[in-house]
């Protein structure tokens, strides 16, 4: 709180401290996060921190991904594999428990080394969405897939691709082509609005109804998804593709798809 207003250099700032206005701020934020019976506004806050939480994670999947397939070289701040809740950025000084996110690692890289249909295990991973692993296992898997197709993430244009449909305004999506090989990137964007008060998550069909995705690509039989595993078939026109975006986002947040010569 102190570096979040200091920063803001309204009421203080570090080089006209107001120790006065920072002493009545601690003690204001200390006295509403008391746990005790009567602080009906932790009680209160606490509901929808849960939700908002929820959309934070979702966006975080989402801005990861975009991160790390966009053109440029991939960047991640020290420590930030997992989920981060610094009010304000994160001072890259702070000690990383880097034996937990090892071990994390390696515990997601046993059980998801090998290609294979979706699981009951991913639904786990999602149903834990708070311990961070989520995110780690995005990373892992994202910067597996660029390490495999280096050419195509180094050299392959970007091309920006249009959803249809009710949720449209909520799908950021863009493709890297090069040489023929295409990858897909497919993201939920303002998840706040987007999930509203009746869904909990963007893994659900019914949310996004008939909003697909147009990926307009020559001879492309199908495309495989290398974050759930799952194999989408293209069909008659292979030169254009109109998957639902509900199909895409069943099983995982954010979608990764390579073309493939055959499922």
């Amino acid at each position: 709180m102190i570096k979040a207003v200091r920063e803001a250099k309204e009421h203080t700032s570090w080089v006209n401290t107001n120790l006065e206005y920072e002493d009545a701020l601690l003690h204001f934020t200390r006295t509403i996060l008391e746990r005790r019976d009567n602080n009906h506004f932790l009680a209160d806050f606490s509901q929808f921190h849960a939700h908002l939480a929820r959309i934070g994670m979702f966006n975080s999947l989402s801005q990861c991904l975009l991160r790390l397939t966009a053109p440029g070289v991939p960047d991640i701040y020290q420590g930030n594999e997992l989920w981060d809740f610094s009010l304000v950025d994160p001072d890259n000084r702070r000690p990383v428990d880097f034996h937990q996110r090892r071990q994390m690692l390696e515990e997601l890289q046993q059980e998801y080394q090998t290609p294979r249909q979706v699981s009951d295990s991913l639904a786990v991973l999602l149903a834990n969405l708070g311990n961070g692993k989520a995110k780690l296992y995005l990373i892992w898997k994202t910067l597996r897939t660029r390490k495999l197709e280096s050419l195509l993430f180094q050299q392959g244009k970007y091309v920006p691709l249009q959803a249809t449909g009710p949720r449209s305004e909520h799908v950021c999506a863009f493709a890297r082509e090069f040489a023929g090989r295409v990858a897909v990137v497919v993201v939920p964007r303002l998840c706040a609005t987007l999930l509203e008060e009746t869904f909990n998550t963007v893994c659900d069909e019914t949310l996004w109804g008939d909003t697909r995705l147009e990926v307009p690509f020559q001879a492309t039989p199908c495309y495989h998804n290398v974050l759930t595993g799952e194999c989408f078939p293209v069909g008659g026109d292979q030169n254009r593709w109109f998957p639902p975006l509900g199909k895409l986002l069943h099983n995982f947040p954010v979608a990764l798809l390579l073309n493939q010569a055959a499922c």
